[in-house]
């Protein structure tokens, strides 16, 4: 029987939340557009209803733990699931999903971020976190660009992003201008004036993310997109390959399966980025502070606002290219293996060996072995049954990091996804016969293993996923080990 894939994209807009879904494979997509507002009908909470009038959206409220709705308190998460699940259903889906994924406002935040995911996290077995910006940029597919201009257009101001991973325009900024979409003249000057103040090379890229599109564009002589949430929704299911057939494996780009932990918790090479991000995100929260103040007066509770931290929190897609089933649910860490018989002649590691560069870092395996075509990391697979592979990952650290910084930042983030995380059994030290690395595993909902072993050296962090179907790691143990002790990395000029 056909698993059915349930994924679904949601882009947080202020006003509205914009899905696109599917529930297996030869399933078209399904969208919706459902009002981001919610009303009290009869004691009770009431959400898809566009006609909601003057009230404020809950999700300017959103570091609040309670909301005002007309003049009564609902606890914040009853609200946030309600007008996200009443567009879910819209587009079809009634039940948990494989996958949620999620574009949030980029001026939000790793705590704003926190607590979407924990509202998420029975929602489905795996909840992903995108920001706006960076789900804009990837909208044209295969031709989207290195560097753009992300213009975020909000009810009550408009954040303008420079992302630029290769710093050939200067590196990533930002700024939150105070005007929204109901000044509509007064936004576009806004950012037309940052960008030629601020951005002393411009991108030749402009990606607006609006309620509505159409007017003159905000900066002169750049080719300029308009995105509706809808686009943005649409982009995320399009990179996750969710109408693939048959549906996509190890949960495609979707959950960034395996690797995805560490390239989002490395220190970042951007600094830039990050510096501004958290300027943005406490010009942002005054905003929001001063309108959900403004609601609780009127209603007659008070509660207080803290800054949220500003961190980039996007995950790199992982290949695809193996044919294990996705399953639900995720299944437990598996249990120790148990002796098996020894492997046929056919399956023995071969003597002759073959060196596989990955950046700064190079090992040796098996030379029956070949390297998928992945531009973002080393997947390398054997010839022949039984399905397994070994994922490389490598990342470039801050001068002077230890493993045991590393070691604090993966724990920090794997204690952050809660108790249904599907990474386990962290050890922040373990030695690998004669090396000394950290280990952790994951368990994908693909019924699969991948064990994991993390090596800090020269400003370099390699992380090696052996990766298995079923529970028995012998059968990918003699490589792992040969990826590990033949590792070299190439000190920094």
């Amino acid at each position: 029987m056909t698993h059915s894939w349930r994924y679904a994209a949601v882009h947080l807009g202020y006003s509205e939340i914009s899905v696109v879904a599917t529930g297996g494979p030869l399933e078209g997509p399904r969208e919706s557009v459902g009002s981001a507002y919610a009303a009290v009908e009869g004691g009770r909470l009431v959400f898809g209803r566009p006609d909601v009038g003057a009230e404020i959206s809950p999700l300017l409220c959103i570091d609040d733990p309670s909301i005002a709705v007309g003049t009564s308190v609902w606890d914040r998460e009853e609200v946030l699931l309600g007008i996200v699940w009443s567009a879910l259903r819209s587009a079809g889906v009634h039940d948990r999903l494989d996958v949620l994924e999620i574009a949030y406002p980029s001026t939000w935040g790793q705590e704003r971020a926190g607590v979407v995911r924990s509202t998420f996290s029975a929602s489905a077995n795996e909840v992903v976190l995108v920001e706006t910006a960076e789900a804009a940029l990837a909208s044209p597919g295969e031709r989207a660009p290195s560097a753009a201009v992300v213009v975020e257009v909000g009810d009550l101001d408009t954040s303008v992003f420079v992302l630029d991973a290769s710093g050939e325009h200067g590196g990533d900024t930002g700024a939150v201008v105070p005007f929204g979409h109901g000044e509509d003249d007064e936004w576009r000057q806004a950012v037309g004036e940052y960008v030629r103040s601020s951005v002393s090379r411009c991108p030749d890229e402009i990606f607006v993310v609006a309620p509505s599109l159409g007017g003159p564009d905000p900066i002169a002589d750049r080719s300029t997109s308009w995105l509706t949430g809808l686009d943005i929704a649409g982009s995320l299911y399009r990179r996750a390959g969710a109408d693939l057939d048959p549906a996509p494996s190890v949960r495609a780009a979707t959950t960034r399966s395996a690797a995805w932990l560490d390239n989002a918790t490395a220190p970042p090479p951007r600094p830039n980025r990050r510096a501004s991000r958290s300027a943005i995100a406490a010009g942002a929260t005054v905003s929001i502070v001063s309108v959900c103040a403004a609601v609780y007066f009127v209603s007659g509770t008070s509660t207080s606002v803290e800054p949220a931290a500003a961190q980039p929190f996007s995950p790199t897609a992982a290949p695809a290219g193996t044919s294990w089933p996705v399953v639900d649910p995720p299944p437990p860490p598996p249990p120790p293996p148990s002796p098996s018989p020894s492997p046929s002649t056919d399956d023995r590691a071969p003597t002759e060996t073959v060196t596989f560069v990955s950046g700064r870092a190079s090992m040796r395996l098996p030379a029956t072995w070949t390297r998928l075509d992945d531009p973002d990391r080393m997947v390398v697979i054997p010839p022949s049954s039984p399905e397994r592979r070994i994922v490389v990952t490598v990342a470039d650290l801050m001068q002077g990091s230890t493993q045991e910084q590393v070691a604090a930042e993966l724990r920090s983030v794997i204690d952050a996804r809660g108790p249904d995380s599907t990474v386990g059994s962290f050890e922040p030290v373990r030695d690998f016969g004669g090396r000394v690395g950290i280990a952790y595993t994951e368990t994908p909902v693909d019924d699969s293993t991948v064990l994991w072993r993390v090596f800090v050296e020269s400003d370099l962090q390699v992380s090696i996923g052996c990766q298995f179907e079923g529970d028995d790691s012998t059968v990918i143990d003699a490589e792992c080990d040969q990826a590990t002790q033949t590792l070299e990395i190439v000190p920094v000029s």
